[in-house]
């Protein structure tokens, strides 16, 4: 996984539902806001679902590739400096984009609009930056209680059975949407960068 924390002056995949939903003004927004205009720190290291999340990823993208035959990318980015886009790709094939999420065995795992929103950025940034594009999919695992205690899992201890794959497609009015809200923030998002720059 990319190691890289710094969320300053770029708009990542998992800002979207933050550009497009027009809560300006709430505590939210502003706090996330000055952590974008290099004002304030990132405060959050995410629990114990996140962090399992985390270490889990490569197994589960591992033991896929190993199940269906097909040599996985890990942790590619993608920034798109004219737009203040930086994207993080958990897998690629090449032409296809794997995101994967974990959750609890006891939960129903479904793409919410917060995880479309993500796709449909990485969608979009993907195909601004590189020649082909195939499909989406979202590689869904459920974490039993276990798991979470496993500090060091390998690609041996995923249940391929447990791997659900979800297709998102891709919405060109979706995406639209999203540069729309993206668009009033570029400004202050490259100034932000210009003064820290020329700080260095």
């Amino acid at each position: 996984m990319i190691s890289d924390n710094d969320r300053r002056f770029y708009v990542g995949a998992s800002d979207s539902k933050w550009v497009i939903t027009p809560n300006h003004n709430t505590k939210t927004w502003q706090e996330k806001w000055l952590v974008k205009l290099g004002v304030a720190e990132q405060e959050d290291n995410g629990n114990v679902y996140t962090q399992a999340g985390t270490r889990w990823e490569h197994p589960i993208l591992e033991k896929y590739a190993q199940e269906i035959g097909i040599e996985i990318n890990k942790d590619k980015q993608i920034i798109l400096e004219d737009k203040m886009l930086r994207v993080n790709y958990d897998g690629d094939d090449g032409l296809n984009i794997y995101e994967v999420k974990t959750h609890k065995a006891a939960n129903t795992f479904e793409v919410t609009p917060y995880i479309d929103a993500q796709c449909q950025t990485q969608m979009y940034v993907w195909q601004e930056a590189q020649e082909d594009f195939g499909k989406l999919y979202v590689l869904s695992y459920a974490l039993e209680d276990r798991d979470y205690s496993n500090m060091n899992p390998t690609a041996d201890d995923v249940d391929f059975n447990r791997i659900k794959v979800h297709k998102v497609k891709y919405s060109k009015r979706k995406a639209k949407h999203f540069l729309e809200g993206l668009d009033p923030l570029l400004p202050s998002l490259k100034e932000a960068k210009e003064k820290a720059d020329a700080k260095e």
